[in-house]
């Protein structure tokens, strides 16, 4: 469950983080979905799932380095995979 958790826990704040992201790069971008609360509720909802994250890490070590040295590794075969972006595959055709 720790191992699922911890996974599950990492991605979900990478989502919720990535909305900052987007508006700060893309400002100008149609917003056809608002964040409610934005930005105070995604900040507390990053701040909720760091401490779970933390609490895992720190209660149960073994499980949780188990769950990130598995996204680790996903990484890493991604970036040794080549990612291509849509327009560069439409180029490529």
């Amino acid at each position: 469950m720790t191992y699922a958790g911890i996974t599950l826990n990492v991605f979900t704040f990478l989502t919720v983080a990535s909305v900052f992201i987007h508006r700060r790069k893309f400002p100008q971008s149609p917003r056809p979905y608002k964040t409610w609360g934005y930005p105070v509720i995604p900040i507390v909802y990053l701040a909720i799932i760091s401490l779970t994250l933390g609490f895992l890490l720190f209660t149960n070590t073994f499980e949780s380095l188990l769950g990130l040295l598995t996204i680790g590794i996903g990484y890493v075969i991604y970036l040794l995979t080549g990612k291509k972006t849509i327009r560069e595959k439409e180029h490529s055709k």
